[in-house]
């Protein structure tokens, strides 16, 4: 409380969150032959590219549900509950409920699924998914034992739920760097995020923007300061949402944020930041070399299949029968064919000459950009036409309260601030997608009558 006095001392805008977690359970104590289980993929993806022979030994979870003895333990216990009975009143994550508050909150539902995740290497103990709750040990005890499966499983820890004080982060640059106080970076939950990917995410940008304004630079990266843009990365979008936005509740990442999510796929990651990795320093040579030569082989190959005309004769369709492929009535180009969903890594390499010498990650990739190619072209055409209207000028004497499809809060802020161009008016808290199309359009209407707004 002493630190949080203190930065709302200093002029920072301090709120209240809350936070939960659920019970574990020993493994050896868990009935599953009662429970259905439910297998990870059969080919994982691997979190480097350095990794090699990974064949994981892949743990099912399990999966259970709750039922009307369950619901019924709940709610005669729901005065219990320090988010019922008042002792916390902060906001929880609304996409991650309390089992309290689903029980309350849908009276109609007969039951509620519970995930039972193994948390270690051994299955020695398992997280309840579902079951976040704050309710006293014994309520839990007859919860947990109520459950099909759970009869005589041993809580090895309880669940409960926590408050903490978090910065309201519109008092942050995308630097992370707060804005009244120079050189002090903030980064996780204290920003009003949950979840570890999240906190991760933000220690990893404010960290080099820390760095960065120490001096610290590699010859290749000489910017002050490093920002990831929405259509870069999420942790673009996400960072974005936070200090122009700000958030009234635990702020967690997902796709359905992101307006060009089908060009942020965890499977192109590297492709799309690798060269910052490497000008920070952060990918050596060696592995930058190898991405560069993968990146012009998917360009050439891209490059040739757009240009390659597949007409339905005699030679094509002996081919594609040959492969179980289903046969081609009209001409279309190699991108067409190449992002069918039946043609796998060794059909491709059969019916394109041009795909043979490619390794399997770099046919994933081309893969890939033949399937969603018209859609990718289309964010990419979105993307390109923003950035063009981001260098868009803002006269210093524009006048923004002419401009009829402002509202007044969106007024006073551009007035205050006075932004230099579409892209700070982006940065300004408060400021919305919408202001900022009606802003481009009177501004473009600003500089095609010399300055005269009708």
């Amino acid at each position: 409380m002493q630190l949080s006095g203190c930065l709302q001392a200093l002029g920072l805008q301090v709120g209240r969150l809350k936070t939960g977690t659920c019970p574990r359970l020993a493994g050896a104590s868990i009935d599953f032959s009662q429970l259905e289980p439910h297998y990870g993929d059969s080919n994982p993806p691997k979190f480097s590219t350095k990794t090699q022979d990974f064949h994981p030994t892949q743990l099912p979870c399990y999966l259970t549900y709750t039922n009307p003895t369950t619901h019924a333990i709940i709610e005669a216990n729901l005065d219990k509950a320090p988010m019922f009975s008042g002792q916390i009143e902060s906001v929880g994550p609304r996409y991650c409920p309390s089992i309290e508050d689903k029980i309350h909150r849908f009276k109609d539902k007969e039951r509620h699924q519970l995930f039972l995740e193994p948390q270690t290497r051994s299955a020695s103990e398992y997280y309840v998914n579902g079951l976040s709750t704050s309710l006293p040990f014994e309520i839990q005890e007859q919860v947990i034992h109520s459950i099909k499966g759970l009869e005589h499983a041993h809580i090895t820890r309880y669940g409960y739920a926590i408050e903490y004080d978090f910065v309201q982060p519109t008092a942050l640059h995308h630097t992370l760097e707060t804005k009244k106080i120079p050189n002090l970076y903030l980064a996780g939950q204290i920003n009003g995020t949950t979840g570890y990917e999240e906190a991760a995410a933000q220690g990893l940008m404010a960290g080099i923007n820390a760095t960065l304004a120490l001096g610290v630079r590699t010859p290749s990266f000489t910017e002050k300061t490093f920002i990831l843009t929405r259509n870069q990365a999420y942790i673009g979008v996400m960072i974005d949402d936070l200090v122009c936005k700000g958030t009234q509740e635990p702020y967690r990442m997902f796709t359905s944020r992101a307006e060009y999510r089908l060009l942020l796929r965890e499977d192109n990651a590297r492709f799309r930041l690798g060269a910052y990795a490497h000008a920070l320093g952060l990918m050596d040579d060696c592995d930058y070399a190898k991405l560069q030569t993968q990146q012009d082989q998917i360009a050439a190959a891209m490059h040739v299949l757009q240009h390659m005309s597949i007409t339905p004769n005699k030679l094509t369709l002996e081919k594609l029968q040959a492969l179980n492929q289903a046969p081609i009535n009209d001409k279309c180009d190699g991108v067409f064919l190449a992002g069918r969903d039946g043609f796998e890594e060794q059909d491709l390499r059969a019916f394109f000459t041009c795909l043979q010498d490619l390794d399997t990650e770099v046919l994933e990739q081309v893969k890939i950009a033949c399937k969603y190619h018209s859609y990718i072209e289309k964010q990419s055409a979105s993307i390109a036409k923003m950035e063009s209207l981001w260098d868009t000028k803002i006269p210093q004497d524009f006048a923004f309260e002419r401009i009829a499809g402002l509202g007044l809060e969106a007024i006073e802020k551009l007035s205050k601030h006075r932004p230099k161009t579409l892209l700070e008016a982006s940065y300004i808290s408060g400021i919305t997608p919408a202001n900022l199309e009606v802003l481009q359009i009177y501004l473009h209407l600003h500089a095609k009558t010399g300055g005269v707004l009708l």
